[in-house]
């Protein structure tokens, strides 16, 4: 009698375990129209309550989106900092081989011969702190992403330039005090 219960149990486990697993395959199948259906999250991103959660470097509902791709190119450059008149300029952002979320500034501040490195996150680019020759520099700069077409696609640019001999700063309203305006990027 032991014998057979056990062996009624088993089956009913294993008839669980089945029924189990084919729900969630079900659930979980891309080509799946049921509008609860997981995602499938490229890049090593995951579902969570239906929606990709994405690692750094990447977005989109399913993950497959490079964030930095709406900042990588050519940009038109117009600023004015705390030690500096108006300056109009070129740019350009490249993205780092073999990383998702790193790229390279290409003569920012119309000086720097030497790459500025930099760091994207979703909307936004990290300068971190770095010196180049006599010059630190530091920053973070957002793009517009919106439904608005005059500023679509615009960066803002908060950075700073640090000259250590003489220890002066040109500020580009890298802090909130001061009366310079943010670097303006436009393509």
């Amino acid at each position: 009698m032991h014998n057979l219960n056990c062996g009624r149990i088993r089956i009913m486990v294993l008839a669980c375990l089945l029924l189990i697993s084919l729900v969630v395959v079900q659930s979980c199948t891309k080509n799946n129209t049921n509008t609860s259906a997981c995602v499938l999250c490229a890049n090593g991103g995951l579902c969570i309550g239906k929606v990709c959660t994405c690692p750094v470097g990447y977005e989109g509902s399913d993950c497959t989106i490079l964030s930095a791709t709406k900042f990588l190119g050519s940009w038109n450059v117009t600023e004015k900092g705390t030690n500096s008149d108006t300056t109009r300029y070129s740019l350009v952002l490249q993205s780092v081989s073999g990383s998702a979320n790193k790229v390279v500034i290409k003569n920012l501040y119309n000086y720097f011969t030497q790459d500025i490195r930099g760091i994207i996150v979703a909307d936004t680019l990290f300068i971190p702190v770095q010196q180049l020759g006599n010059k630190i520099v530091v920053g973070i700069g957002y793009i517009s992403v919106g439904t608005n077409p005059l500023t679509d696609g615009q960066v803002l640019v908060r950075y700073e330039v640090i000259d250590t001999p003489t220890q002066t700063i040109n500020s580009f309203h890298y802090n909130e005090g001061d009366l310079s305006a943010p670097s303006l990027w436009k393509r």
